[in-house]
């Protein structure tokens, strides 16, 4: 979980709430994502001005689909937010970022040692992120539309989350659809040890059940 500003032209007495700490208007996202780089969850709409943490807040309370952690399950989250139950942050007061492990020594404690397996699992989301901004510039690069375009009903960053989500999803399909071809290429009728050749096949009836799957999802989404 973390933050990211999308940068927006506001004009009159309101842009001064969404100068964000870098002087720029902008508005401030919240995004969850898992470990395949996928997004979960997005609140948009907050100024460049409010805080990471109380962006998480309004999400909390405005937000009757905010999905709230399970017991004993945690979001990673920077130092910005609360340390709390559901919420799990780094040591303040530590390194915490991976190049000042990979430049200087190596964890010196136990606090260092969290932050910098913290950092490493954390970096997912910042990597989503940059991603998901290449790929689509007008959500870094300045816009040429004003708020009132760029924020309608969310809709450019939810468009551009979406395209993404399922793009990756298309880019597996066709993944896993050129490791069946592998497979039937590499793995011919007949052999001489039909242990091994009836596990091949049962590992290519589930890749053409996943890959169904996938297909199915994909289908369902046009």
């Amino acid at each position: 979980m973390d933050g990211t500003h999308c940068t927006v032209m506001v004009t009159g007495g309101e842009a001064a709430r969404f100068y964000n700490r870098h002087s720029q208007t902008s508005i401030n996202v919240l995004a969850i994502c898992n470990y395949d780089m996928l997004f979960t969850y997005i609140f948009v709409g907050c100024p460049g001005s409010v805080h990471d943490a109380r962006v998480l807040s309004y999400a909390m309370e405005r937000d009757s689909t905010f999905p709230t952690p399970p017991p004993s399950k945690y979001y990673l989250v920077d130092s910005g937010y609360a340390n709390t139950r559901g919420y799990l942050a780094p040591f303040r007061g530590h390194r915490y970022h991976l190049p000042h492990f990979q430049v200087g020594s190596p964890p010196r404690d136990e606090e260092e040692l969290f932050n910098r397996w913290h950092s490493s699992l954390r970096s997912v989301i910042e990597r989503t992120f940059g991603v998901w901004k290449k790929k689509w510039r007008i959500l870094s690069e300045f816009p040429r539309y004003d708020l009132e375009h760029k924020t309608n009903n969310h809709s450019g960053q939810l468009v551009c989350i979406t395209s993404f989500v399922f793009l990756k999803f298309q880019i597996l399909i066709l993944m896993m659809l050129y490791m069946l071809t592998q497979f039937q290429e590499n793995n011919g009728e007949g052999g001489e040890n039909e242990e091994v050749n009836y596990l091949q096949e049962q590992e290519k009836q589930q890749m053409v059940l996943i890959c169904k799957q996938y297909k199915q999802i994909w289908d369902n989404f046009h």
